[in-house]
C-alpha cells in the first residue's frame, strides 16, 4: 500500500527542505516525468498510469483511496521497454487518456521514505512524502516523522493527486 501527502510549498520553502535533506548527507535523483492517466477498464475501480522518466517506462495502477487522513491506496507498477507500444496498448484495450502531467522530479530515500521536490508544470511546487508497506499505520507514521523532521505542516497538507489539483485549477 502507498501512503503519501503532499505539501504546496514556495521556492524558498523547497529550498529550505532541500537543504536539510542534503544536511542528512542525502543525495537527490532528478528527472523530468511525463504521465498520462487513464480511465479503468469497465467495471474496475482506480487509475493506470504510464511514466516516461528519461529512458525508463513504467506502468502503473493504482486502486481506489481508501478512508484516511493521508492518500492510501494500492499500488502495483512494472517496468516496460517501450512507451508507446504501451500506451497504444492500453488504448486497444478500450481504456482512454484522461490527463497528463509534467513534471521535475528530485527525489531523496530517507530510510524507506521517499521525498520528492516537484515543479508541477500549471502547478507549481511541492514536496511529496511517501511510505509503501503492508501496514498502513506503520508507513503513516512514518510519513508523518519524516514531514515533521521536514518541518513541513501537517495542516497543510494535501491528499489530491496532481492529476485532481490541475483538473481544479483548469476549472478556476
Amino acid at each position: 500500500m502507498e501512503v503519501e501527502v503532499k505539501f504546496p510549498v514556495s521556492e524558498g520553502e523547497a529550498e529550505a527542505v532541500r537543504a536539510k535533506l542534503r544536511g542528512l548527507g542525502l543525495s537527490a535523483r532528478a528527472a523530468s516525468q511525463l504521465d498520462v492517466y487513464f480511465s479503468p477498464p469497465p467495471g474496475a475501480e482506480g487509475v493506470v498510469r504510464l511514466r516516461r522518466e528519461g529512458r525508463r517506462v513504467v506502468l502503473t495502477y493504482k486502486g481506489p483511496k481508501l478512508p484516511h487522513d493521508f492518500k492510501v491506496r494500492e499500488e502495483v507498477e512494472v517496468e516496460v521497454s517501450d512507451f508507446d507500444g504501451a500506451r497504444a496498448v492500453l488504448e486497444r484495450l478500450g481504456l482512454r487518456e484522461i490527463g497528463v502531467v509534467r513534471k521535475v522530479r528530485e527525489e531523496y530515500e530517507l530510510g524507506g521514505v521517499k521525498v520528492s521536490l516537484d515543479v508541477v508544470e500549471g502547478l507549481g511546487s511541492f514536496v511529496e512524502v511517501e511510505a509503501v508497506g503492508d501496514d498502513v499505520e506503520a508507513a503513516a507514521a512514518r510519513v508523518r516523522e519524516v514531514a515533521a523532521m521536514l518541518g513541513l505542516d501537517l495542516r497543510k497538507a494535501l491528499t489530491a493527486t496532481y492529476l485532481e489539483l490541475l483538473a481544479r485549477a483548469q476549472q478556476s
